[in-house]
């Protein structure tokens, strides 16, 4: 296994050449219109006669500590029933006129780490015969929804407990990176709080004030209600063809004017994240080893041929020395252009020091690595592949509202594509530095049992706090 490959077999591998590949960015159609105080993003797509809609509420509206209500809020919107209808009942007319509402979160920095987003999302899907009953379930998950049911509420909360600690294992990596990236990023700490290590924390703290201190809870869920959904905080999101919009355009304008109409008001975040190493403890055979660092921090300039060197490095030296010879399922190398914030994961990996090793020697691969012509374009290639994923209508949509959201235009996209396409050896060999920043200013989370921990911090690991997840 240690044993490189063939020149001749890589040779053999049939291969695209950076000269098949289109130099213009791949544009989604969007119109931007102010419609009754809310912004609307409309895109003409063909979706064979379905209607996508996502509603984008600011939680930058919110105080910070409301933020691990948000997942159990959104689902109450549409799994309480409202003042009319039980959740049953409100259940079966979602399920009998749309093709489901649901609610989720996303959050980005914006202006390379200058600023930062956190917005609560409700997506439904409709077909166009159906779009009245869609825009009155809208209305009344809105408006309308009674969150004063105890019983349910707990049953809500139990769940998400339940699914979190379920995720502990198999989305281990996902754990470790979303912790990590919370220590350098507003973003990233604010996606923690809602997704990962806090969140739970959160529901099992929530859980006892249910049962303890149930006014307390549904006055926090009445605050959200009357803070989050404001027509001049939200953004609409509408995919649909063009003769299905003019047929639907007046019945979503209905929905727009009847949400509530107030001034917006921005609060400011003060981040609480650890800053030291950290060890997750739970019973496992397996670790997730992670370790981060924010580039920008360190002095770096965003150069999009640091896209290619990622790339590279996730299907070379993380892949032959943490999976073909370390035994780790899976190891990954993330960098986030618009925070700065680089980490390298591994997935149920049976090493742990060894595998933080090996992050550290990174930029001394960079630097003394033979990088052949082939190489280069398989990774320029790949990189061109992440931004021209396939996508269905719904999921176009959504992309186009993140890049409105972020400030990302087709302008800059297309600056960025075109910096891959020139990457070089020398852009290789240019970030073999800040890659060795990770070795003397990375932090490090490591998920796993509690003894193989231990046994790392007395051979000379630094690890200020340490969790007992399970």
């Amino acid at each position: 296994q240690e044993e490189p490959d063939d020149p001749r077999d890589l040779a053999g591998i049939p291969s695209l050449k950076v000269s098949d590949l289109t130099p213009e960015v791949t544009t989604i159609p969007i119109q931007i219109q102010d419609q009754d105080r809310v912004s609307v993003l409309y895109h003409e797509l063909d979706t064979n006669g379905v209607v996508y809609l996502d509603l984008a509420f600011d939680l930058r509206q919110l105080h910070q500590k409301l933020l691990g209500y948000i997942p159990v809020f959104g689902r109450c919107l549409v799994e309480m029933g409202t003042d009319k209808e039980d959740e049953v009942s409100f259940n079966q007319r979602i399920q009998s006129k749309t093709g489901g509402i649901h609610a989720e979160s996303w959050t980005s920095m914006k202006d390379e780490g200058r600023d930062f987003g956190a917005w609560m999302l409700l997506r439904g899907k409709a077909m166009l015969d159906k779009v009245p009953d869609f825009v009155s379930l809208l209305e009344d998950a809105l408006l309308r929804a009674n969150f004063d049911n105890q019983a349910r509420f707990r049953q809500i909360v139990l769940e998400e407990k339940a699914k979190m600690e379920q995720r502990l294992v198999p989305a281990g990596h996902q754990i470790v990176n979303m912790r990590l990236r919370a220590k350098y990023s507003f973003a990233d700490w604010a996606f923690e709080h809602m997704h990962g290590v806090s969140y739970l924390l959160f529901l099992r703290y929530l859980l006892q004030e249910v049962d303890t201190s149930w006014d307390k809870v549904l006055a926090s869920l009445e605050e959200i209600r009357q803070v989050l959904i404001n027509a001049r905080s939200m953004v609409a999101n509408l995919t649909l063809d063009g003769a299905s919009w003019s047929g639907a355009e007046t019945t979503f304008q209905g929905l727009f004017s009847s949400l509530p109409d107030r001034e917006p008001g921005r609060i400011t975040w003060l981040a609480e994240c650890l800053q030291g190493n950290e060890g997750l403890t739970l019973p496992s055979q397996v670790n997730y080893v992670g370790k981060g660092v924010d580039l920008y921090a360190q002095g770096y300039t965003f150069d999009p041929s640091s896209l290619v060197v990622n790339r590279y490095l996730r299907t070379s030296w993380l892949w032959d020395k943490l999976r073909v010879q370390g035994g780790a399922y899976g190891a990954f190398s993330l960098f986030d252009h618009l925070s700065g914030v680089l980490t390298m994961v591994s997935y149920r990996d049976p090493q742990l020091l060894g595998t933080l090793d090996v992050y550290d020697q990174t930029g001394n691969f960079l630097q003394n690595a033979r990088l052949d012509d082939a190489e280069i374009e398989r990774a320029v290639i790949g990189s061109i592949g992440d931004m021209d994923r396939h996508q269905l209508p719904d999921a176009k949509g959504l992309t186009s509202m993140f890049r409105y959201l972020t400030g990302e235009t087709d302008e800059k996209r297309q600056l960025r594509r075109d910096a891959i396409l020139k990457t070089t050896r020398d852009d290789f060999r240019a970030m073999a530095q800040w890659y060795s920043t990770i070795s003397q200013a990375g932090k490090v989370v490591v998920l796993g049992d509690k003894s193989r921990i231990d046994r790392a911090v007395q051979q000379g690991l630094s690890m200020e706090h340490v969790w007992e997840l399970l």
